[in-house]
């Protein structure tokens, strides 16, 4: 893991690294949530959104992607 963020609200983390994916979290329960693929190299940034829906990563790759996670997340 390269770097980690939690969601506004605390439910939720995100991971990245080397493994070119990021990770979204359960915070709570310590469970892996869903993983997002498409980084060609390690994803470097991880970020949520202010209303913690989405999410956003960087990678060495050097591209930033923008993640929907409405259907994993509860709502505000």
């Amino acid at each position: 893991m390269l770097s980690a963020a939690f969601s506004p609200d605390g439910r939720y983390a995100l991971s990245d690294g080397f493994e070119n994916s990021v990770r979204l979290w359960d915070s709570e329960a310590g469970t892996e949530l869903a993983r997002f693929e498409g980084h060609t190299r390690a994803a470097w940034t991880v970020a949520f959104s202010p209303d913690g829906r989405t999410a956003y990563s960087s990678s060495l790759d050097g591209t930033l992607r923008v993640w929907d996670l409405s259907q994993f997340v509860a709502g505000p």
